[in-house]
């Protein structure tokens, strides 16, 4: 009789045990979501912001977002103006993701048959190196290397120019081209 009361005490823990472990992974969060490593550069960067202000040149603000329509957004200042020229992947149809690697983001941005460029984007922590390669019928005509600073700077707060007429330059060539 004791023998089948601790044999049933054991069992009774075991089954406890089983059943707080089972709950413990079933109802825990998925660990795997928390600690997604990311497979795309546009996925490392979704929803980060970037500053240049070079000088010589007004600030220019990048954001990322990890879609394959939005995938850019740029506010390039007018000093003069004291504002910002906004533009986007989604509203200018030349740029196309060449590639979207975990190490590098290749955009093509396409001005004609004849003239396009290259936009190489890598980081490093908080730096972003972008090197623009500017092609001529197929052949590099000149490159240029820009370092952004990764930044906390509330976009939505810019002031947008009213320039009298919608922008509809493609975004790489306005942006980062003299």
């Amino acid at each position: 009789m004791m023998k089948r009361f601790i044999l049933n005490q054991n069992f009774v823990g075991i089954l406890l045990l089983t059943a707080v472990v089972l709950c413990n992974t079933s109802c825990s969060k998925d660990d795997d979501n928390d600690k997604k490593i990311a497979e795309s550069m546009l996925e490392s960067l979704d929803k980060t912001k970037w500053v240049f202000d070079g000088i010589g040149f007004p600030a220019i603000y990048l954001k990322f977002n990890d879609t394959n329509t939005d995938f850019i957004e740029l506010w390039a200042a007018i000093a003069e103006m004291e504002c910002y020229i906004y533009g986007s992947s989604e509203d200018d149809n030349t740029l196309q993701i060449i590639e979207n690697s975990k190490t590098k983001l290749v955009i093509k941005a396409t001005e004609s048959s004849e003239y396009y460029s290259l936009m190489i984007i890598t980081y490093v922590g908080d730096k972003l190196n972008i090197k623009d390669e500017y092609y001529v019928n197929g052949v590099l005509d000149d490159t240029d290397v820009l370092v952004f600073n990764k930044t906390s700077v509330n976009l939505d707060n810019l002031n947008l120019c009213d320039l009298g007429f919608e922008f509809k330059s493609p975004l790489v060539k306005q942006s980062f081209s003299n």
